[in-house]
């Protein structure tokens, strides 16, 4: 945390009682030494939300303070989009790094023009702030560059804080319950608005067969998808992945597909020693469980019958959340979703991510042979032992002490 700053952050604080606040305020002066600090109004830059206190706590931040990135809290998971999510009680090394970023995300120069409070545009700013804006209005004749520069920075920053907000809670994606709050909206995403929908698209298009496909992420970022070879080069990093697969693609997010110059070489020759190379299974399955977060492409019925055609190669994989168990009850035997998840015992969520990652390289779909739909899908029982009379246990005990 040995990071210089000229003035401290300035934090709204939403929904906590008086002695949180205080143990925050004691928080940012004595661990985080003075970098950051509560204020209200117009003077702050972020926000955090204690969901578990006041009831209208997000009411409130939506209607005075909706133009300030967030920082959400909770000791139960909650998906917010646009919002960082940190599990309480937080610990101070992620939630530091979550502040500093997020800090970071929106340029310097528009930080006055959020939407906070009652509207007033930020004069007042003191002069370090004028300083410090100083080197943006002085780049007029390289308006254009400097802006993407921005867009960049704010991209790669908002990429480590999304980073931090994955590992802060668990070292895989974070999975969410299938009993949100939100359950009727929570267990489905619309496939086409993410990344890996595009992805899924340009795979499966028979007229993207044994070429190359250029999609550019942002300003220099690169994702080439060799399908002739099944490989995919790149030079985006873990987080900027992480973080595509998470946000919506979005006017800020533009990514291009250029299949116009399909079956040229001279990317990868150019950009190999900068380009990572993985399978297109790998980086669809990776993505998926990024997206998916325990939900289910839209448009699937989960009252139908469901198959898993073969065995994924679970060690060229991403680890997935009891993987191999799902598909040793699934592979060969079409059944609903939510049957699976009754036989393993294990969480829903955990099933549905399974399935979109299999949908994703087009190992699983839906059941459409007459046989499957005969007779009623067999009942995917749990084994329990033979329950033992009480002589039997008493035979076996004394067999086992030797007597």
């Amino acid at each position: 945390m040995a990071v210089e700053m000229e003035t401290p952050i300035k934090i709204v604080a939403i929904g906590l009682d008086l002695r949180s606040t205080k143990r925050l305020s004691t928080i940012f002066t004595v661990i985080y030494k003075g970098k950051c600090e509560l204020s209200e109004g117009v003077e702050a830059v972020l926000a955090i939300v204690d969901l578990d206190g006041s009831a209208d706590a997000w009411s409130l931040y939506q209607r005075q303070y909706s133009g300030l990135p967030v920082i959400i809290m909770s000791e139960t998971i909650v998906e917010i989009e646009g919002a960082i999510f940190i599990s309480k009680p937080a610990k101070l090394d992620p939630l530091w790094e979550c502040i500093y970023s997020l800090a970071n995300t929106m340029p310097k120069s528009t930080t006055s023009e959020h939407n906070v409070g009652n509207g007033k545009d930020t004069k007042g700013e003191d002069n370090n702030k004028i300083k410090a804006n100083q080197s943006l209005l002085d780049s007029d004749d390289s308006h254009l560059a400097s802006t993407q520069n921005l867009i960049k920075n704010s991209i790669n920053d908002a990429a480590k804080a999304m980073d931090v907000k994955i590992s802060a809670n668990s070292s895989c994606p974070n999975i969410h319950s299938a009993k949100n709050s939100h359950e009727g909206e929570s267990i489905y995403f619309d496939l086409d608005s993410y990344l890996l929908g595009h992805l899924i698209s340009i795979v499966n298009d028979d007229n993207h067969q044994n070429c190359l496909i250029h999609i550019h992420c942002w300003l220099d970022r690169l994702l080439i998808l060799n399908t002739g070879e099944g490989k995919a080069y790149t030079n985006l990093s873990d987080s900027q992945l992480k973080y595509l697969g998470v946000v919506p693609c979005k006017k800020d997010f533009t990514i291009e597909d250029n299949s116009g110059i399909a079956n040229s070489e001279s990317s990868l020759e150019k950009n190999n020693s900068q380009l990572r190379v993985v399978s297109i299974e790998y980086l669809l399955w990776d993505l998926t469980l990024r997206t998916a977060r325990g939900r289910v492409p839209q448009g699937i019925d989960l009252t139908r019958l469901y198959y898993l055609k073969c065995w994924p190669n679970f060690p060229r994989l991403p680890n997935t959340p009891h993987g191999m168990r799902i598909a040793s009850v699934w592979v060969n035997n079409p059944c609903r979703l939510d049957d699976i998840a009754e036989k393993l015992d294990i969480p829903l969520a955990d099933v549905y991510t399974f399935y979109s990652a299999t949908f994703a390289i087009g190992f699983s779909g839906l059941a459409k042979r007459k046989a499957d739909y005969l007779v009623e899908s067999p009942v995917l029982a749990k084994k329990e032992s033979p329950k033992r009379g009480l002589f039997a246990s008493i035979i076996r005990s004394l067999v086992h002490s030797g007597h």
